[in-house]
């Protein structure tokens, strides 16, 4: 089975990084013409003919207006923190309770630093048109297995790939995505001591999942989607429950009875798998505690940011 699972995400990371090929060679020509440090905003074939002119080289001097703009947009953020609001939204909603949440948001952005987060997104939108930041369980009491939700910066939006089938604009209908990592050969043998780097084939090497001094390992996010039938039935005081199939004759096997259904429908539960792999081999693997594993895909304007949730797995 892992190897099986192996082939397919191999596959599939394949298909995904093909599609984003074009728009990832425009975005690193986009980091490169507005790198602050040194922008590269002339022509290669026009650069070279200027420094190999008979006449003798020719400066190629560079005037950047390029980054005072995205300064703009990316201070107007700063000093606009983008945050995260829960609003009741119905008559069975409750005030106190959104209050509550939204108390517990603010500790989780407080306790995850994630004005950095939300800063380094912002910067990579104005820079290149895509930002990321992501929203994933830390161990905080290892004995107890204690987590708490973080969010954190993606420092590479590049390493991100979605769902090449992915149609909405913020990627919320994508079934996986990967986040992918490139290490030395030592960094991946301290982390994986039992992990394998020597017996990897000639396509592994091709795909460029094995280098002479470096391991690509990937995050592989998926979601797997289960038709369940459940019943509407009457309860004991006459209100109306839902409940599963299984549920309902659990229920009929415990009272004796079998409760009236008044009504049936089919719903999808969505669970979300995650797996650590090589080209070689599944590192680790276990289900990520969401019903969607959540993403933030960001867009930059000249007056605000967009942060809109999204489904990479």
């Amino acid at each position: 089975m892992p190897q099986d699972l192996l082939q397919k995400a191999k596959e599939c990371f394949k298909e995904d990084q093909e599609a984003f090929r074009d728009n990832r060679e425009r975005m690193l020509e986009d980091l490169r013409f507005s790198n602050p440090a040194c922008p590269e905003q002339w022509d290669d074939a026009v650069r070279r003919s200027r420094e190999q002119s008979e006449g003798g080289a020719r400066p190629c001097l560079t005037f950047d207006q390029t980054n005072q703009y995205i300064a703009q947009v990316v201070n107007d953020s700063r000093q606009n923190k983008p945050g995260i609001k829960v609003i009741p939204v119905d008559s069975g909603a409750d005030v106190e309770v959104a209050e509550k949440i939204e108390g517990m948001i603010r500790h989780i952005e407080y306790s995850s630093r994630a004005g950095i987060a939300y800063d380094t997104a912002q910067e990579y939108a104005a820079r290149i048109g895509l930002g990321w930041l992501r929203v994933v369980p830390e161990i905080v009491q290892a004995e107890r297995n204690e987590q708490e939700i973080r969010i954190k910066r993606v420092h590479d939006p590049l390493s991100v790939i979605l769902d090449a089938n992915s149609q909405e604009p913020d990627g919320s209908d994508a079934s996986r995505g990967f986040v992918e990592t490139v290490l030395t050969k030592k960094a991946y043998k301290e982390l994986y001591p039992k992990a394998s780097v020597i017996s990897w084939d000639s396509t592994d090497r091709l795909d460029g999942w094995l280098a002479d001094d470096s391991v690509r390992v990937c995050e592989y996010f998926y979601k797997v989607e289960t038709k369940v039938n459940n019943l509407v039935i009457a309860g004991p005081n006459g209100e109306r429950m839902t409940v599963s199939e299984d549920e309902y004759w659990r229920l009929a096997e415990q009272t004796g009875m079998r409760p009236p259904v008044e009504a049936t429908f089919t719903s999808t539960q969505t669970e979300v798998k995650w797996v650590k792999m090589s080209g070689m081999e599944v590192l680790e693997e276990t289900d990520f505690p969401a019903a969607l594993s959540r993403w933030c895909r960001c867009w930059a304007t000249r007056s605000m940011w967009k942060v809109a949730a999204t489904c990479a797995a």
